[in-house]
């Protein structure tokens, strides 16, 4: 899972240039239902929409509420802007004390708790309804994304995918042209590149920006899980783990590979050259142009592959409806029908800089163009079909944290790879047990 919680990139588009398309969709579709729908004084039905999104980002979903307002006079939908220091946990709180929004969006494994509390509504019906459903919601998702959002065993849907990003590999094409190097599609590949770059300039030639993933990455592309969820248990203690581990650490003594340590992300260190490829979120583009501001070429392809299974991680977000009065989740889910129409969520994710979950979006023209002028989406794009996501069940983000501390005192040297596994299986099976 990416450590940014919305790290999403504004790709050249203001709001006012969204609005034009979203009106158009909106008043074509979605529009006002039986007045019976409102309350029971006639007054609107008001709906809630928590975010922590900030600028254009902001202004292009505030947009969007209006459009949809402008367009259904018996729903409000009001956009309500949070601190991100503890979102998630206030968000808990004042759904809880009955104070908290009706929509909010976020990753799957963040809804569980909400799930498994009963406070979710289920949108199945919602989904399926003549009137206000989606036509072909599940056919129009992949099967990672179906999986993802059907996950809790009872054949409900909870959730409503927005929108998706994912790790890609950055590269500096002008140094590999000049030493007649490809994009690397392996990572034997990229292993044989980097030796090559790391000799002719003494540095390092490439990293992960999230070392986890990368290493959960190259184990799944040899069919192994880092967790079995119906087990309850971590499964990373095994000869795969150990074997890609010990390929990382024979990279980073040799000098090829290196940690991203103190700089957090890699856009930096890339944009000044101190590394010539790494692997990070697709939402890193506009950074990465920030960074290198012309000073040389870059470009951006697929993740890597190796192994009997293609397998790349996803990272998505979806659409949460609080459960309340039919009437509030019935208006609720109107606006997310109506975000999910595929003109309206092709162009919002070219403002995101992220690719829309659903497969119409992605054939709209806007769309369609936005893949021409982002790299980063393109690449994402390529490898949608077999993008996986992490489990959202208890304890899976916490063996996920544990086998980052193995992997991390293996390759600084801390601890020998077969300890540093067998402590951190024990600790995530102890967590996803309870």
């Amino acid at each position: 899972m990416s450590k940014r919680i919305r790290r999403r990139a504004l790709a050249g588009l203001t709001a006012a240039a969204l609005a034009a398309t979203v009106l158009t969709a909106c008043s074509a579709a979605n529009q006002p239902t039986d007045p019976g729908d409102a309350g029971k004084s006639g007054e609107p039905i008001h709906v809630t929409v928590w975010h922590t999104l900030e600028g254009g980002h902001a202004e292009a979903v505030e947009q969007a509420a209006q459009d949809f307002n402008a367009a259904n006079p018996d729903v409000v939908v009001e956009m309500q802007a949070q601190p991100l220091t503890d979102y998630y946990a206030k968000v808990f709180q004042a759904v809880r004390n009955g104070t908290g929004p009706d929509i909010i969006d976020l990753y799957p494994i963040e809804a569980t708790q909400y799930i498994e509390a009963g406070l979710a509504a289920d949108l199945t019906g919602y989904i399926a309804d003549p009137e206000i459903g989606v036509p072909d919601f599940d056919a129009n998702l992949t099967e990672a994304w179906l999986e993802s959002i059907a996950q809790w065993g009872d054949g409900k849907r909870y959730l409503a995918p927005s929108d998706q990003t994912g790790p890609v590999l950055f590269y500096n094409k002008t140094l590999f042209d000049s030493l007649s190097l490809g994009a690397p599609a392996t990572w034997d590949d990229l292993a044989e590149a980097g030796r090559a770059i790391s000799q002719a300039t003494g540095k390092p030639a490439f990293g992960f920006d999230d070392l986890v993933s990368g290493v959960i990455t190259l184990a799944g592309q040899e069919g192994q899980d880092f967790v079995d969820v119906a087990a309850k248990k971590s499964t990373f203690d095994n000869a795969v783990f150990k074997d890609k581990i010990m390929w990382l650490k024979g990279l980073l003594d040799e000098g090829v590979f290196r940690l991203v340590g103190e700089d957090f992300y890699f856009s930096g260190p890339f944009g000044s050259q101190a590394v010539a490829a790494y692997v990070g979120s697709s939402a890193g583009y506009p950074f990465v142009a920030e960074s290198v501001a012309g000073a040389f070429e870059y470009a951006v392809a697929p993740m890597p592959q190796g192994g009997s299974t293609e397998f790349v991680p996803g990272w998505g977000f979806s659409y949460m409806v609080f459960a309340s009065d039919e009437a509030t989740e019935r208006a609720a889910f109107r606006y997310i029908s109506y975000y999910l129409q595929p003109e309206v969520l092709g162009k919002m994710s070219t403002v995101f800089g992220s690719i829309a979950p659903f497969r119409n979006a992605r054939e709209t023209p806007v769309f369609e163009e936005f893949l021409a002028t982002n790299q980063a989406a393109a690449a994402l794009d390529a490898q949608v079909e077999y993008s996986t996501f992490q489990p959202a069940a208890g304890g899976v983000a916490e063996a996920q944290n544990e086998l980052l501390m193995a992997v991390e005192a293996v390759l600084t040297g801390q601890k020998d790879v077969d300890s540093a596994l067998a402590e951190a299986a024990a600790a995530a099976d102890a967590a996803m047990a309870q």
